[in-house]
């Protein structure tokens, strides 16, 4: 087979470098070779002072392996990465890490930060820290009432944040992270009354009881 068109890239392989104590994320493409992930990707971290570390490989099954680490050691970090035991076009990927963070680097998405959130139930979004260094999430909310807010880790750089309006009205949610806005801080968030559905009337074929 063919490995030549197998390509890797993502913040995790970055000529800018990496941020030491912070998991980083790059992919695999072999889809040239595999478009449903049949074949076995690895890689293996070699830090400045040698010592060889697995990393995470994911595979969704759709040709791409995502591939999580943490640099734990400053300095020049080496990225071994092989399909079926062959290493990949540009294999090894020579990566710099160093101390530090960067709140750009943080996105938050999901339901929760978009239209369509009703009271009394829980709205849920995911911020996700990968690549941005080390540092603390600050969460904040402020609205019509004080809503709780709950944070998961998800032990892989992201967190998922769930929040509980009970009152409609504009929601505005702050994500700091080392205690700087992360883009787009704050979001603002529009939670509506849910339509009571023994209101609403629909007519129509298809719509009829005989189902």
């Amino acid at each position: 087979p063919d490995y030549s068109g197998i390509t890797a890239y993502g913040p995790g392989l970055s000529p800018d470098g990496v941020f030491i104590e912070a998991p980083t994320e790059f992919t695999v493409d072999a889809r040239s070779v595999t478009p449903n992930g049949e074949g076995k990707v690895e890689a293996i971290l070699t830090t400045p002072t040698g010592r060889k570390l697995a990393t995470l490989v994911s595979n969704p099954k759709d040709g791409t392996y995502p591939v999580l680490y943490t640099p734990m050691e400053q300095g020049p970090q080496q990225l071994d990465v092989t399909y079926e035991g062959i290493p990949i076009p540009g294999s090894p990927f020579k990566v710099n890490a160093k101390p530090g963070n960067d709140a750009n680097k943080v996105k938050a998405y999901g339901p929760g930060l978009e239209p369509g959130n009703i009271t009394n139930a829980p709205a849920v979004f995911t911020v996700d820290m990968k690549g941005a260094g080390k540092g603390g999430l600050g969460l904040g909310i402020e609205g019509p009432v004080e809503a709780k807010m709950n944070c998961r880790d998800n032990r892989d750089g992201t967190c998922e944040v769930e929040y509980y309006p009970t009152k409609p009205g504009n929601y505005d949610i702050s994500v700091n992270f080392a205690e700087k806005p992360i883009p787009n801080s704050p979001f603002r968030v529009r939670i509506q009354n849910p339509v009571d559905a023994s209101k609403v009337k629909c007519f129509g074929p298809g719509l009829d009881s005989k189902g």
